[in-house]
C-alpha cells in the first residue's frame, strides 16, 4: 500500500504493470480512491495513449512512470469529481470543453484505424537499391571493449589522486585481480558491478582522453599508462575489439524501408485530413470571428491605433 502525497486518505494499490502487454485484463484494479473511484489497465493504457510518443515506452516499463501517471489519473478523477458535486460540469464552457477532449481521443482513434486500413507498398527493392548506392551508410565501426578503474578528483588533491591510480595500475601489474582493484578503488558507480567492464563502444562515445587510451590498447589485458580524463585518473584494461565491417542488407532493411513507409502514411493521413478541409460543406462566419477577437470593420485588431494616411 501507497499513500499518495497529495490525497491523504488514499488507498492506492499497484498491482503491477503487465497491463502493457498484450493479453492483459484490462479490468484489473491498479490503483483505487476510497471505494468509488478505481482505474483500471483500461484506464492507464488510455492515459499512455495521451502522452507524447517518446514517453509511451517509459510509462509501459518503468514502474515509477507508470506509477506517476497512475497518480495523475487519480487526482484527476477526485478533483473532477469535486467539480461536479459544485456544479461546475453544468455550465456551456465546461460541456464545451468536455465535448472537445471526447472529439480529439476519436479522432486519434479515427486517424490510427485509417492507418491501419492502407495497403502499405512492398518497399523492398527501393530499399535495396537505396542499401547499394549508399552502402558506405550501414558500416558498423571498429568498437573496443575495456574495464577500467577510475579514481574521481571530487574531493582529492590531483596529485593523491594521481598517485592512488598509478598504484593501482602497479598492483595490476603484479599479478593482482583486476575485478577486486575495481570493488577496492573506482569510483566509477556505473562499471564497479562489472569488474570495471564498460563493454563495446565505437569512437565518439567516450571523452576523448579515455576513447584515445582505450583505441591505443591492442592485447587482452593490456594496461594503458594512467589517463587524466575531466572526470579522474583512469586505469584502462583491453578486453576485446570488433572490427568495422559491412552490415548486411537484412540487418538494415527495416532501417531503411522505416522513413519510407512513414512518408507514405503521412501523405495518405494528409489527403485525408485536405478532404475534409475541402469539403465545401465547411462553412466559417467571418464576421462573428472577427467580432468574437475584436477586429474592427477596417481589418485592425480592438484597440489598435487607427492607421495613418502615407502623405498629406
Amino acid at each position: 500500500m501507497k499513500r499518495l502525497d497529495f490525497l491523504p486518505f488514499a488507498t492506492f494499490l499497484l498491482t503491477g504493470f503487465s497491463l502493457a502487454t498484450t493479453g492483459a485484463d484490462k479490468t484489473e484494479t491498479l490503483a483505487s480512491f476510497g471505494n468509488d473511484i478505481v482505474l483500471t489497465n483500461a484506464d492507464f493504457s488510455a492515459a499512455v495513449r495521451t502522452l507524447p510518443e517518446q514517453h509511451r515506452d517509459s510509462a509501459r516499463v518503468n514502474p515509477k512512470v507508470a506509477t506517476q501517471v497512475l497518480e495523475t489519473i487519480l487526482l484527476n478523477r477526485v478533483l473532477a469529481r469535486q467539480a461536479r458535486e459544485m456544479g461546475l460540469a453544468h455550465s456551456d464552457e465546461a460541456k464545451a470543453e468536455l465535448e472537445q477532449v471526447a472529439d480529439r481521443a476519436l479522432a486519434v482513434r479515427r486517424m490510427e484505424a485509417f492507418e491501419a486500413s492502407l495497403a502499405i507498398p512492398d518497399y523492398t527493392a527501393a530499399a535495396k537499391e537505396q542499401y547499394e548506392l549508399r552502402k558506405s551508410n550501414y558500416v558498423e565501426p571498429e568498437q573496443v571493449r575495456v574495464a577500467h578503474v577510475l579514481v574521481a578528483r571530487a574531493g582529492k588533491d590531483p596529485a593523491t589522486a594521481r598517485a592512488r591510480a598509478e598504484e593501482v595500475r602497479e598492483k595490476a601489474l603484479g599479478g593482482a585481480d583486476f575485478a577486486q582493484l575495481v570493488d577496492e578503488y573506482s569510483d566509477d558507480r556505473g562499471s564497479k558491478t562489472t569488474g570495471g567492464d564498460v563493454g563495446f563502444f565505437a569512437r565518439g562515445r567516450m571523452v576523448k582522453e579515455f576513447e584515445q587510451a582505450a583505441f591505443a590498447l591492442t592485447e587482452p589485458g593490456q594496461l594503458s599508462s594512467v589517463v587524466e580524463s575531466p572526470f579522474g585518473f583512469h586505469v584502462i584494461k583491453f578486453v576485446d575489439r570488433k572490427s568495422a565491417r559491412q552490415k548486411g542488407f537484412d540487418e538494415v532493411k527495416e532501417q531503411i524501408i522505416s522513413p519510407m513507409r512513414a512518408k507514405y502514411v503521412n501523405a495518405e493521413k494528409s489527403r485525408l485530413v485536405s478532404g475534409i478541409r475541402n469539403d465545401s460543406s465547411i462553412k466559417l462566419n467571418t464576421e462573428a470571428i472577427d467580432r468574437l477577437i475584436g477586429v474592427h470593420p477596417n481589418g485592425q485588431p480592438a484597440g489598435a491605433a487607427p492607421t495613418q494616411p502615407s502623405g498629406r
